[in-house]
């Protein structure tokens, strides 16, 4: 997989498990290109007791790549999910605004994740037991000790990237974020807590320019910046996950994945030019594909 396909594979966990499978196969043009395996997600739940959990992740196998898959986490969705938000990144966001009111506040900044951590012992453990990333950490580690894969990644959009990171940088497994709150100051909060080169070396955090939700919590090493097309007054449209993934297409290319449709009518990106031998126009195209999802 390559960048367009992480942050549409983000963005597909939002819809429902028949839904999402539809959208893969007509992402990547072939029928079981990319297949959820949720009776290893199902398997892992019950086995590990976490059949009343919230949390909405998938495992993504790719046939042709054996040994490899990709976990995707659903980002937030609901008030329970923007609650876990507070949860996780409350005092990291709050150190941040003090931090740019004070004078001269970046020098607090070396000692900015050891305050986030004191803050944060004054959660209640109760709390504690519930973050979501513990489970998606006890997930990663469940897939290496069966040895299935070779090879794990984790990918999410918003709350999801953000969990993705976490798990990613405890259990030394690479991990994509799409639009995903960071982690640095936060990192010594988590149970396990996270190091510094953990988060430089295991995540990546694609940013749009002028998103909201990726200016919570200071950066890793391992940043992407992009463009984001909708006017300055229009932040919030920045965070959205089908914009990115076109943002990222008309950037960065499309391989060989089709244009989605909803990047010309519902974002207003420019008609892409027609491959060569093609004798239809965009507009013909359009009318007749099967629609895939706007996020």
């Amino acid at each position: 997989p390559i960048a367009i396909d992480y942050a549409y594979a983000s963005q597909v966990a939002y819809k429902s498990l028949d839904t999402a499978q539809d959208q893969l196969d007509l992402w990547f043009g072939v029928k079981n290109a990319a297949v959820y395996n949720e009776t290893a997600v199902e398997t892992f739940k019950k086995e590990r007791g976490f059949l009343g959990s919230r949390l909405v992740y998938r495992l993504v196998e790719f046939p042709s790549v054996p040994g490899f898959a990709v976990i995707v986490v659903r980002g937030t969705k609901n008030a329970f999910d923007f609650l876990t938000d507070i949860q996780i990144y409350g005092a990291a966001a709050l150190l941040q605004l003090v931090r740019f009111l004070l004078p001269a506040g970046d020098a607090w900044t070396p000692i900015l994740h050891r305050v986030v951590s004191f803050m944060n012992i004054l959660e209640n453990s109760s709390l504690t037991n519930v973050t979501p990333y513990r489970e998606t950490t006890e997930f990663i580690k469940y897939l290496k000790e069966q040895g299935r894969y070779k090879q794990l990644h984790i990918t999410g959009h918003s709350l999801g990237g953000g969990i993705a990171m976490i798990s990613g940088a405890q259990t030394e497994t690479p991990a994509i974020a799409i639009s995903g709150p960071n982690l640095r100051l936060s990192r010594l909060t988590f149970q396990p807590p996270v190091s510094e080169e953990a988060v430089n070396s295991f995540t990546l955090n694609y940013i749009p320019r002028r998103d909201i939700v990726p200016m919570i919590d200071d950066r890793g090493d391992l940043v992407q910046q992009i463009q984001c097309n909708t006017g300055v007054n229009n932040p919030f449209g920045c965070h959205k996950s089908g914009r990115t993934t076109c943002q990222l297409m008309h950037d960065c290319g499309s391989g060989d994945r089709s244009i989605p449709c909803f990047c010309v009518e519902d974002y207003g990106f420019p008609e892409p030019t027609p491959r060569p031998g093609t004798n239809r126009t965009y507009a013909e195209a359009c009318i007749e594909q099967v629609p895939l999802s706007v996020g």
